[in-house]
C-alpha cells in the first residue's frame, strides 16, 4: 500500500537540496529551474502534510504538477553533475504518487 507520507518525504530532499549547476554571479535559466523545482516539491509537500486524502480536484492539480516538475527534474539533471539524489527522490515521489492515486480512484 502507497503512502502519503513517503511522498512527503522524498519530496522533501528535492525541496531541501543543493544546487550543483554552474556558479553564477547572475541566476541562470538553469538554477531558476531548479528553484521552480524546489518551490513546486516544497508545495505539493505542504498540501499533503495538510490534506493526506485529497479530493479528485486536488488530485488532478498535484498529478499536474508532478508532470510540471518532471520536466523540470529532466532539464535540471541532464548533464548535471551529483543531481542523482534529485532523480532518486522524484521517481520515488512520483511512483509513489501514481499508486495513491490508483488506491484512491480503485
Amino acid at each position: 500500500m502507497a503512502k502519503v507520507k513517503n511522498v512527503i518525504e522524498q519530496l522533501n530532499v528535492i525541496a531541501n537540496a543543493a544546487y550543483m549547476g554552474p556558479a553564477s554571479a547572475r541566476p541562470t535559466y538553469h538554477k531558476k529551474g531548479f528553484d521552480r523545482l524546489q518551490g513546486s516539491a516544497s508545495q505539493v509537500a505542504d498540501i499533503l502534510t495538510q490534506n493526506p486524502n485529497p479530493n479528485d480536484d486536488q488530485q488532478e492539480n498535484i498529478t499536474a504538477q508532478f508532470d510540471t516538475m518532471d520536466k523540470a527534474v529532466e532539464l535540471y539533471c541532464k548533464n548535471t553533475r551529483g543531481t542523482k539524489d534529485v532523480r532518486k527522490a522524484f521517481d520515488k515521489a512520483s511512483k509513489e504518487w501514481n499508486k495513491l492515486v490508483e488506491e484512491w480512484q480503485g
